[in-house]
């Protein structure tokens, strides 16, 4: 029986099916609710995209989410955003506290993302995020 071992780990180079890369960046745009919670995606200078979301321990957190061959994913490394965040919100000079990885669904307005911790090897479980608004 080859049964899955729930062994961890590879997941970062083929994607399960029901996985597509973001076409353009409307697709992201916008606020994106997951259980209780939401992250937002927001357009930035030179093309590319911000997420900033809830951290259990940092309170809010952001990065600018990069196209990260190969497979569908954008990957953001994250960082303490707000007051307090390394002196006058400069995301610069805080430290990073993990990543987050994010692509789209098969379905419409729906992402898949998944957070990995700085001193973590593996990723964490796939959450899915369903858009709520277009606009952050």
């Amino acid at each position: 029986a080859n049964a899955a071992a729930g062994g961890a780990g590879g997941g970062d180079r083929v994607p399960p099916p029901g996985r597509r890369p973001v076409r353009h960046n409307g697709e992201l745009l916008g606020r994106w609710q997951y259980g209780t919670k939401e992250y937002v995606v927001s357009a930035i200078a030179g093309g590319l995209l911000r997420w900033n979301g809830p951290h259990s321990t940092h309170g809010t957190i952001a990065g600018t989410l990069r196209p990260r061959p190969p497979g569908p994913w954008l990957l953001a490394e994250l960082r303490p955003s707000g007051p307090g965040a390394g002196g006058g919100g400069g995301e610069g000079l805080a430290p990073v506290v993990g990543e987050i990885r994010l692509c789209l669904a098969e379905g419409r307005d729906v992402s898949i993302s998944n957070y990995r911790g700085i001193n973590k090897a593996d990723w964490g479980r796939d959450i899915l995020g369903r858009r709520i608004s277009t606009t952050p």
